[in-house]
């Protein structure tokens, strides 16, 4: 689980951050969970965490389906609120918790925590120095075999599916370093009661496109390739590099072939230390609610041209 491998450690490990309170249904796995870490108080409803004055911020990793209502209590506690990604099924829930967030005052952001990785961020000064010439278009994938029966991933009615689960990173990837909202969106699914895979294309305003490939029954597999005029970009793990690993970006371009290195980074206690910046006021969001708003907005285009096999035109700015 995400909370307790990657997220909690890096609150632990953060410069500007406190564990405070652990909360889970079951008060035992609350407890377990943060028995490495000490000094957290521990309760066995999500209520009691919002109600608890020494919390200033929540981290919420619940399943997709209860984004909306928890982010919403959030911030009536006047709580900020750092989400996991997708920020919600839909993009009329997600933008209730923006709007609930904004009313209240208090920061939300999208825990993409790849945005933050080192090397991922080089690779956008990369791409505005002109290292691979105008960028044409970008192909992503995330697929691994999903083995696990008994999940939230598998649940139509929690927000399952390749396409929210894994197909986020590739549409905020995608609207991120293209620059834009994209203008049109073509989609086919392999489709049961969950999506098992899907592979989009998206058109972006100046003729950019992207291929996004999600799949929870192909072979584990990540890659990013960035299409330029005069060479391309490409990060194997771009979304998933974990924190002691040494990544790479492999530019190629009519210079020759280049391997960029990276020493090991923990992309999720980088993020924490963002969030918590960010809530004090002391630095803007890296990936504010409205940018996770408008990834919601293609992921659901993108459901429904693979449900309709069609092409999904957006309104420019959508």
């Amino acid at each position: 689980m995400v909370a307790t491998r990657a997220v909690m450690p890096a609150i632990a490990r953060s410069t500007n951050g406190v564990l405070a309170v652990v909360a889970s249904r079951d008060r035992a796995r609350a407890e377990a969970a943060s028995r490495p870490y000490g000094g957290a108080r521990c309760y066995g409803e999500y209520a009691a965490a919002l109600a608890d004055p020494a919390v200033d911020g929540i981290y919420l990793a619940l399943p997709n389906h209860l984004h909306a209502e928890w982010t919403i209590r959030a911030a009536e506690a006047g709580k900020h609120v750092l989400c996991e990604k997708p920020l919600a099924p839909t993009a009329a829930e997600a933008a209730q918790m923006v709007a609930a967030c904004r009313q209240a005052g208090v920061l939300l952001m999208e825990a993409v925590m790849a945005r933050f990785h080192p090397r991922n961020r080089h690779l956008a000064v990369l791409v505005g120095a002109g290292a691979i010439g105008a960028l044409r278009g970008l192909e992503a994938a995330f697929t691994f075999p999903l083995q696990t029966p008994e999940t939230y991933r598998l649940v139509p009615e929690y927000g399952g599916g390749a396409l929210l689960d894994v197909g986020c990173y590739g549409v905020h990837v995608a609207r991120w370093l293209l620059g834009g909202e994209p203008v049109a969106v073509a989609a086919f699914a392999r489709q049961a009661a969950i999506d098992w895979a899907t592979i989009a294309l998206l058109q972006f305003p100046a003729g950019q496109v992207a291929q996004l490939v999600a799949a929870f029954d192909a072979a584990e597999h990540q890659r990013l390739t960035l299409l330029g005029s005069e060479g391309t970009l490409v990060l194997e793990r771009p979304f998933t590099a974990w924190r002691d690993e040494e990544t790479t970006i492999l530019l190629r371009s009519p210079r020759g072939r280049e391997a960029l290195a990276f020493p090991p980074a923990d992309p999720y206690r980088l993020m924490v230390e963002q969030f918590v910046a960010a809530a004090r006021g002391e630095e803007p969001p890296l990936v504010p609610a409205e940018d996770g708003l408008h990834t919601v907005r293609v992921l659901e285009a993108i459901r429904a041209a693979a449900t309709q096999s069609r092409v999904v035109a957006l309104g420019a700015g959508e």
